[in-house]
């Protein structure tokens, strides 16, 4: 019986780091007015409106929040010649803003378990840099057989003046 729950912990231990250090954070408010770059400064080099699902090679990128609290990123249309928007729906959440790109969870257990979260949290650090977290959960479980995906990664952004 110990061997079994030993094995159990083991089997539903798991470690992960993340280097997202809300210390480092200034509170995020409904004043922002950024331009920022879109290319990132972190590993994974991941630009910032590709977060965002936007495929367009823009250099610059300005973000701010509309008179309806959304956030709003404006970016440099190559193909159009002018600036085009996007505005997405989220949530103040201590430091940061939260916006769900994708949430769905159904859940019978145990018969059947499904996870689809795709989250950003947008958050400014003292030396004004943007740093937005993403957190990607796509899994499920049939019975005792499970797949998926899951990760959180950290990319920041420098403030154009």
């Amino acid at each position: 019986m110990k061997k079994v729950a030993i094995l159990f912990v083991i089997v539903l231990t798991s470690c992960s780091t993340n280097n997202f250090k809300k210390k480092n954070l200034l509170p995020i408010d409904s004043n922002l007015n950024f331009v920022i770059s879109n290319e990132s400064q972190s590993i994974g080099d991941r630009d910032f409106l590709s977060l965002f699902g936007i495929a367009q090679n823009a250099k610059d990128v300005k973000i701010n929040f509309d008179s309806s609290g959304d956030f709003r990123i404006t970016y440099k249309n190559p193909y159009l010649k002018g600036d085009q928007f996007q505005a997405f729906k989220g949530k103040f959440k201590k430091k940061f803003f939260e916006i769900y790109l994708e949430k769905k969870r159904v859940v019978a257990p145990p018969i059947y378990w499904v996870t689809q979260i795709n989250r950003l949290r947008i958050a400014i650090e003292k030396d004004s840099t943007l740093v937005v977290e993403r957190h990607y959960d796509h899994s499920g479980m049939i019975l005792f057989m499970g797949a998926g995906s899951t990760f959180t990664s950290v990319q920041r952004y420098s403030k154009i003046d």
